[in-house]
């Protein structure tokens, strides 16, 4: 259950990290759009937690198994939940431009 737990901490963190730094786009883009866009941008995690899980310190795994594990299922979650939300971002946008005019 521990690994779970770490799951769905670091998942929350990457979506919400990630539509932070959507916030710094113009207004007239849609950020919510460019911040779930971002989540699929797990390589670069699975590239550090791979060397990470290699190297040792002081006889120890400076990335654990289980943490490993963590942040796969983590790669793996956010870049498949992208797709629906970005549908429903996208035609968010739409009903509010309908709504406008």
């Amino acid at each position: 259950m521990h690994v779970l737990s770490v799951v769905g901490v670091l998942t929350l963190a990457a979506i919400l990290g990630k539509q932070v730094c959507g916030l710094a786009a113009s207004p007239q883009l849609n950020r919510l759009v460019i911040g779930f866009g971002m989540n699929p941008r797990g390589e670069v995690g699975l590239i550090f937690a791979s060397i990470g899980a290699t190297l040792m310190i002081d006889g120890s795994k400076v990335v654990s198994p289980a943490l490993y594990t963590a942040i796969v299922l983590v790669v793996m979650l956010t870049t498949m939940m992208t797709p629906p939300l970005l549908k429903w971002a996208i035609a968010r946008q739409a009903v509010q431009k309908d709504e406008v005019t």
